[in-house]
């Protein structure tokens, strides 16, 4: 696997790859998940990293408040408060989503507050969600920065379209870009024409 990616228990990996008589593994990284270069950037800056990420930019295609009233028109990075994020969890969406939180304090402090799956982080390794939302004390994902980055990376690097990260990550909006989601969508015509050949 990915070892900028957290994992519980590392042996029981390494023994199902042998019992498998794998010989070489790709670790499926976020630019597999996403073409969504703001998402990419933006989760890049965690990637076994041991020092504390600050001061990072986040964008999307619509302003926070846009995407409030429809989250599945949202591409890239949004930053909000936590009310913000149940309230954007808590409208309609067409896409898949989570709620990514670091802990079983966590788990239970917001059981009832959103529709929406719930997730430790820990539960979340290999799998893709097209939003993702991440909600939880930043220090509370790990031990120390390394483990904190790569408990944050694992988090972050599941969501394919949309990623809304608590104000607590201390990210900093930039303007909304409304060429983003055109972009988006010629790179996966792209690709769609790259995997016919």
């Amino acid at each position: 696997g990915d070892p900028s990616q957290l994992i519980n228990e590392e042996t029981p990996i390494v023994l199902s790859a042998q019992s498998h008589k794998a010989k070489h593994t790709i670790s499926l990284t976020s630019s597999y998940r996403t073409n969504v270069g703001s998402i990419h950037s933006f989760i890049t800056n965690y990637r076994l990293n041991p020092n504390m990420v600050s001061s990072q930019p986040v964008q999307s295609n619509l302003s926070a408040e846009e995407a409030l009233t429809n989250p599945s028109k949202a591409t890239g990075v949004l930053s909000m408060d936590e009310d913000a994020i149940l309230d954007m969890l808590n409208s309609p969406s067409s896409r898949s989503r989570v709620l990514v939180v670091p802990n079983e304090v966590e788990l239970n402090r917001l059981r009832g507050r959103t529709t929406v799956a719930t997730r430790l982080v820990s539960q979340v390794q290999g799998f893709q969600w097209d939003e993702v939302y991440v909600l939880g004390e930043r220090t509370s994902f790990g031990t120390n920065e390394l483990n904190i980055n790569r408990g944050l990376y694992t988090a972050f690097s599941r969501a394919k379209n949309l990623l809304v990260i608590d104000n607590s990550f201390m990210a900093v909006p930039v303007d909304p870009n409304p060429e983003m989601l055109a972009s988006t969508n010629q790179s996966e015509d792209e690709l769609k024409q790259a995997e016919e050949f």
